[in-house]
């Protein structure tokens, strides 16, 4: 498509009007009667015409010009949004839908070891340790899909640097239409002290993760541990009737497996998405670093089993149901205001099989827990314990 030139048009207008006009003049002087009364209003409808096109010439160089201060304004804004995309010491990722990266600013590139321009065109699962990837597609497909903003944790393999562990925070970013068009990322790396560790101390190698989604059973290793890095699962073995029976709850840092019991039947189901490590126990055993390392990790694991077999052996429901509930707002609670908040929901019949009692049962007694003030739910139904629970006897 030609481009509109008012200036080369309006030349091509004034020479034509010129031309005219020694046509109307020549015909004036050569032409008479009723020749030249049609040559004369053949003129007047010509020169309507280039006062027309004139006009129209007018028109189009201001919405020309109108359109170049637009132009200008929307160009030195997206300069400094530039500048400030740039300037932002938080690692800044912009990808399409389909992972491949369209925009890094500075602090990502040296994150990630690359400069700017190279990340640029690169996808996303190039950097994401292999065993992450499944869970960052399906999260970043949530998010594409119109889930809104998600957040999750996953490794990272750096150009020509040693692996790392980031928080993602990725938030939606739509198109004219209305549809997600790009999504931006913030990567955040995570604090290697206070997270259980992803590495042998020996080997100072870095582990392979193994992913689970919610629902899923986690597969059980013969002489091996898990360590849970992200997530939540519940343990459960099974009564010859078929009837199951909770025996614990674990978080990030903590370790299951079949060699920390001796129940014949032994299933650990995700309640969120997971993230694990494993450790065999030979591996544990010829290594006294790793074995200082899982040591109060096991412990802890431990004393909530034996936890759990104290509230077994309570003989009122009541009292099962109450301290079972400080347990779990001791080990799966977070802090809200005058409560704690249970990181994940739990069914009425998980409670009852983790007490012995019916689900009927467990369903009067909180009902009276509410009551009292001591028990609640949030807007996600997610069930808040009183700090005050724990000072009745």
């Amino acid at each position: 498509m030609s481009t509109f030139d008012p200036v080369l048009i309006g030349k091509q207008v004034e020479s034509l009007q010129a031309h005219l006009q020694v046509l109307l003049d020549l015909g004036l002087e050569s032409t008479a009667g009723h020749q030249r009364q049609l040559f004369e209003q053949a003129g007047e409808k010509l020169q309507a015409l280039l006062c027309e096109l004139l006009r129209s010439r007018e028109k189009m160089q201001m919405q020309n010009a109108e359109l170049a201060v637009l132009r200008f304004a929307v160009e030195e804004e997206r300069r400094r949004y530039q500048q400030l995309f740039e300037s932002i010491p938080q690692c800044l990722l912009l990808i399409e839908t389909t992972g491949r990266v369209v925009g890094a600013n500075p602090a990502v590139a040296r994150l990630l070891g690359l400069e700017t321009g190279l990340l640029v065109g690169r996808h996303l699962r190039e950097f994401v340790v292999e065993s992450d990837w499944p869970l960052c597609c399906r999260a970043l497909s949530e998010v594409a899909a119109g889930g809104g903003s998600r957040d999750w944790t996953v490794g990272l393999r750096p150009a020509g640097g040693s692996g790392l562990r980031v928080a993602i925070a990725a938030t939606p970013l739509g198109g004219l239409g209305g549809g997600i068009v790009t999504v931006q990322l913030h990567l955040r790396p995570l604090d290697t002290q206070s997270a259980a560790p992803l590495v042998d101390e020996e080997s100072q190698a870095l582990r392979p993760l193994y992913v689970y989604y919610k629902g899923e059973v986690v597969p059980m290793r013969a002489q091996s541990l898990w360590l849970v890095r992200q997530g939540y699962l519940k343990l459960s073995t099974f009564r010859f009737s078929g009837e199951e029976v909770l025996v614990g709850l674990v978080g990030p840092s903590t370790v299951f497996g079949t060699s920390l019991t001796g129940l014949q039947s032994y299933q650990a189901l995700a309640l969120t998405d997971v993230q694990l490590v494993s450790y065999s126990i030979r591996e544990v055993e010829a290594s006294p670093a790793l074995m200082k390392l899982l040591a109060p990790l096991i412990r802890r694991r431990l004393q909530q089993a034996e936890a759990m077999l104290a509230i077994a052996g309570q003989l009122q429901a009541e009292s099962r149901l109450r301290d079972l509930l400080v347990l779990l707002a001791q080990e799966i609670g977070e802090p809200a205001k005058e409560w704690r908040r249970l990181s994940v929901r739990l069914t009425h019949q998980d409670l009852a099989n983790a007490i012995g009692v019916t689900r009927v049962t467990v369903s009067n007694q909180l009902n009276k827990l509410k009551k009292s003030g001591l028990v609640s739910l949030d807007a996600r139904q997610h069930l808040l314990v009183s700090e005050q629970l724990s000072t009745l006897h």
